[in-house]
């Protein structure tokens, strides 16, 4: 006799560790509550080991198959009190997070089952309003971040922040604005450095295409502003010179995307500005500022 308190979900061996088959198991269970026992057997091809209709599993059965481009998921569905099987194609935005995937799912495979279940066994009482089925929620194509930025190369030492924000253009490119602030001193030539840059940020997802750790790339252009403070003992006041000047970054970007909203990344690559700086004090040349200077940052944002 079929077991009306068992449920198993059958899917391929590579699906087994993936964020979106915990979150199908979490909502399924959330759906069905305490009572039932949901459990995942694994298969070499969920999509070519389903059964035909003259198989009769002895629980209650759900087989999730994809598309290769994971774009469609196939839910064929045993509903042991009526032995009927149900089948349901689920489709998906290329930009939908693996968790959120992963909750519906859960969620279609439950009521299925929990509909089947009302349709084989009547209440005598009015049963419950069937659940509401929650839309899917929208994708989270916005990012706030900020970062502790260090710049590196003698004479261009510097430390200070960097901000930026984002919007999501596909599921591989971002697009949006920066900014930092670096400071630093220059002791041969008894002088501050301050580095202001605003401009332009994108950002190239370059591997893999899913999941919450992936590595790309990330650049930066526009202007900034370059400003030394010169204080001698024989000075009556600080010397100050600034100039603004075209500013290009070309950063390995790696991110790592934890459960809810929340972003950690790091960025290190280069810092090109279009000419170098010299300082003199006096006439004699006391530091140098290269064209190229090496950038690391380390950071966290908000994805909304």
């Amino acid at each position: 006799m079929p077991n009306p308190h068992l449920l198993v979900i059958a899917l391929a061996t590579n699906e087994l560790g993936s964020p979106h088959t915990a979150a199908v198991l979490r909502s399924a269970r959330e759906v069905l509550g305490p009572s039932v026992t949901v459990r995942v057997e694994v298969v070499d091809d969920a999509a070519k080991r389903s059964p035909n209709n003259a198989t009769q599993p002895s629980s209650a059965y759900a087989w999730l198959s994809w598309d290769r481009d994971a774009r469609a998921a196939h839910l064929r569905c045993y509903i042991p009190e009526s032995g009927r099987w149900i089948q349901r194609d689920v489709t998906f935005e290329e930009q939908d997070p693996e968790n959120e995937r992963g909750r519906t799912l859960g969620f279609v495979i439950a009521s299925i089952f929990v509909e089947g279940h009302e349709t084989a066994n009547p209440p005598v009482v009015p049963a419950p309003s069937k659940p509401k089925e929650e839309p899917a929620p929208k994708p989270k194509l916005y990012q706030l971040a900020a970062a502790a930025d260090v710049a590196m190369a003698h004479d261009a030492t510097s430390l200070g922040a960097w901000v930026h924000a984002q919007r999501r253009i596909s599921s591989r490119f971002s697009l949006g604005v920066g900014s930092d602030a670096r400071f630093g001193a220059l002791t041969e030539a008894a002088a501050g450095a301050r580095f202001f840059a605003v401009g332009a940020v994108a950002t190239l997802r370059a591997w893999p295409t899913n999941g919450a750790a992936w590595l790309g790339i990330r650049s930066f252009g526009g202007a900034e502003s370059v400003t030394f403070t010169h204080k001698s003992e024989d000075d009556p006041a600080a010397v100050a010179e600034s100039a603004w000047v075209p500013r290009l970054d070309l950063l390995l970007h790696g991110s790592l995307e934890l459960e809810g909203s929340s972003v950690l990344f790091f960025d290190l690559g280069t810092n090109y500005r279009f000419g170098s700086t010299d300082i003199y004090v006096r006439g004699l040349r006391r530091a140098h500022i290269p064209s190229f200077i090496g950038i690391a940052r380390i950071g966290v944002g908000a994805r909304f």
